[in-house]
C-alpha cells in the first residue's frame, strides 16, 4: 500500500504527523491509545484500503508527532 507520510502544524506550534490513503470516498479516522502511535494501524489499514481512506493520526509526543515542550497533553489539547 503507497501511505502519503504528512505533517500539519497546531496553533501552538506543534507539528503532528499524520499518515493518508486516499482511496474512496469513505474516510476512517484513525486515532491510537495511550503509549502508541500511528504504526498500530498498519495491518487494519490494508485490510479496509478497498473500502475506505483512511487518516491515521500520531498525536503529540507518540510516534513521529514533536513532543510538546510545556507538557501539555491534558485530554482538551489533544
Amino acid at each position: 500500500m503507497n501511505y502519503e507520510s504528512l505533517y500539519v502544524e497546531t496553533p501552538d506550534n506543534i507539528k503532528l504527523h499524520i499518515t493518508r490513503h486516499e482511496r474512496t470516498a469513505l474516510n476512517c479516522v484513525l486515532l491510537h491509545g495511550f503509549g502508541e502511535g500511528s504504526f498500530i494501524w498498519e495491518s487494519f489499514r490494508d485490510s479496509i484500503s478497498s473500502i475506505s481512506s483512511t487518516i491515521a493520526i500520531d498525536l503529540r509526543g507518540h510516534g513521529n508527532s514533536d513532543w510538546d515542550p510545556n507538557c501539555a497533553y491534558r485530554q482538551e489539547i489533544y
